[in-house]
């Protein structure tokens, strides 16, 4: 499939259902795990749509401790903090999640770049046992295809 004819076809199928995610061929071991999402991210070319933050995506983004404390740090009140999270379920339990839309996305950009949530400085990249990468981003359809071709792998549209 030739990249214009992907991109299209990605570009529809984002339209129709939202986000989409596709599986890079590449394997991921847990040794690898953070030297694959660094590696990633310093590749990305943030086109600044703003869908990531601003609901069209996403209902809520997960927190983590260290999150938390950055963000708090920006907002100077366990107040403030209360009114911009909420708890969501995950596995069998609860997690606390910042509500979307982003309360520091500014003019499609994020007002606390330096300090966003690790969800947020790996997106659109998701990596397990194998890397997946969310093609509806700019960004990340931009990574995808040069990784094809970097790695001449196929552009897999059939299982968008």
């Amino acid at each position: 499939m030739e990249i214009e004819e992907f991109k299209e076809k990605v570009k529809r199928i984002s339209d129709e259902r939202g986000v989409v995610w596709v599986t890079a061929p590449l394997k991921s071991t847990p040794e690898a795990y953070e030297t694959i999402r660094s590696l990633f991210t310093m590749l990305l070319n943030c086109q600044q749509c703003g869908k990531c933050c601003n609901g069209t995506w996403f209902t809520i983004i997960p927190l983590h401790l260290e999150d938390y404390q950055k963000i708090l740090e920006v907002l100077g009140s366990d107040e403030k903090l209360k009114e911009i999270t909420k708890l969501a379920p995950h596995d069998g339990g609860q997690v606390v999640c910042m509500k979307e839309p982003c309360p520091f996305l500014v003019d499609k950009k994020c007002s606390i770049y330096d300090k966003r949530p690790l969800t947020c400085r790996y997106f659109p990249i998701q990596v397990t046992d194998v890397i997946k990468i969310n093609v509806s981003c700019p960004a990340g359809l931009e990574l995808y295809i040069k990784l094809a071709e970097k790695n001449n792998f196929i552009l897999d549209s059939e299982n968008l």
